[in-house]
């Protein structure tokens, strides 16, 4: 329920990690904020797949009534038996509460991986990059109507991270994604939830699956109905 929209972007899906496994310390800083650091045993695993543990940093400060900014970073080995390919990832949160009703959010995300193959994310002699930004806009129409806006963009310059194919099984290279999103959302009942989603997906490559082959673009609607407490 505290995501603004009922997809989520593409930097969620493929810029940072989902989970981790391993431990946090975090230590206030005030009313001005707090930081954080901690070790886990890498990305999207519980048992560690190599000898090397990534390291996790944070901080998050709230200089001015309304606003929060936060900067994450995690780098360490990921792939399996390797121990000195570092990924890192930067990831900058700022969101401001413009108004009483009116609520927005940027998030800027850059990651470097040594020693990979281009379009596969196997270990090779390249170095791979990738990038994006995204941009929000909540608005409260009425206590229970609220309609909330995302536009997203994501670079992923050697394909290591999207993996995506195209016409006849082709690896592209440099494939930039843009999207934009357009959620309502309406309060039903204190604990529940109705929201009616419309997505358009865009890439400078033909990477969308269609019945007839592939697309450079895509739509779709979706629904949600959530229950929380």
């Amino acid at each position: 329920p505290a995501n603004w929209n009922y997809s989520r972007s593409y930097l969620f899906f493929y810029a940072i990690p989902f989970t981790h496994t391993g431990a946090l310390a975090s230590y206030p800083l005030g009313e001005f904020g707090s930081v954080t650091g901690g070790v886990v045993n890498g990305w999207d695993i519980v048992d560690d797949n190599n000898n090397g543990k990534s390291r996790l940093a944070n901080l998050t400060l709230t200089p001015i009534e309304g606003v929060t900014l936060s900067s994450n970073l995690i780098t360490g080995p990921e792939r399996a038996a390797n121990d000195h390919d570092d990924r890192t990832v930067l990831d900058l949160v700022g969101s401001w509460q413009a108004t009483e009703k009116l609520a927005l959010m940027a998030n800027y995300d850059y990651g470097h991986e040594s020693s990979l193959t281009q379009g596969t994310g196997a270990t090779g002699f390249e170095s791979a990059n990738w990038q994006g930004l995204a941009l929000y806009a909540k608005y409260d129409l009425t206590d229970t109507w609220s309609l909330a806006g995302r536009w997203e963009w994501f670079d992923d310059k050697d394909n290591v991270r999207t993996l995506l194919t195209s016409i006849g099984g082709g690896i592209p290279t440099d494939v930039n994604l843009y999207g934009y999103t357009l959620t309502s959302q309406w309060k039903l009942h204190e604990h529940v939830l109705e929201r009616l989603e419309y997505r358009h997906d865009m890439s400078n490559q033909k990477v969308f699956a269609r019945d007839e082959g592939f697309s450079s673009y895509q739509d779709t609607i979706a629904a949600e109905l959530i229950y929380h407490f």
